[in-house]
């Protein structure tokens, strides 16, 4: 029986209409401005150095785009380093954060840069987020990166080796693949992946094996 990850209720009840975004990013503190994309960064509770890293690079390539917002959930490891290293911005809206409330940032993000955990799949599916996926490197029979490729194989990502992170790098995808067809599509790809009620289709399996016995 595959039921996909269970997820959290409220990540699974997350709206991301158009209204719903909207009225997210003007309840923000401060507000993010209508117009920009927003790019969401979350690679786990310790985070990821190299991702964070190339985050660092990324703000100050971007530092005075006014179309652009990035959202780095830096993990509680690197934030006091990503604090320093951050640059001054002009233009960019650039925040720092160590820890975050994702049903907030899944809500307001068009895009994220993640790694690709299990659950961080099933989310990113299961909300129909397009997503830039840097598999962590030397996870057990490398089951990040089939993680990813099959996302990407539905065409809800694209995949970013680790060793290949870097803040040109992530420009140039983004580039790409932030035009709102591109993103557009990416979100139609990723939501063929989802697995909904997936908890209460785990718990359904449980009770129906007690029953049998």
């Amino acid at each position: 029986m595959v039921t996909g990850a269970p997820l959290r209720a409220a990540i699974e009840q997350v709206d991301r209409s158009n209204e719903a975004r909207e009225l997210a990013k003007r309840a923000a503190t401060p507000p993010i401005e209508p117009d920009r994309v927003v790019v969401v960064v979350m690679t786990g509770s310790l985070g990821s150095s190299r991702v964070n890293a190339a985050v660092t690079e990324l703000a100050t390539k971007w530092a005075t785009r006014r179309d652009r917002a990035i959202l780095h959930v830096t993990g509680r490891r690197d934030y006091d380093d990503v604090r320093t290293r951050a640059p001054s911005t002009n233009g960019l809206d650039y925040r720092v954060i160590a820890f975050a409330d994702m049903v907030e940032l899944w809500t307001l993000s068009d895009l994220g840069v993640c790694r690709a955990g299990a659950t961080t799949v099933a989310e990113l599916t299961a909300l129909s987020i397009p997503s830039i996926l840097v598999p962590l490197p030397g996870a057990p029979d490398d089951h990040q990166a089939r993680n990813a490729e099959a996302v990407v194989r539905a065409g809800g990502a694209v995949l970013l080796k680790d060793d290949e992170c870097t803040g040109a790098s992530l420009e140039a995808i983004l580039e790409r693949v932030t035009e709102p067809t591109a993103l557009r599509d990416m979100a139609l790809g990723a939501g063929t992946l989802a697995h909904h009620g997936a908890a209460r289709a785990i718990a359904t399996v449980i009770l129906e094996v007690r029953a049998s016995q």
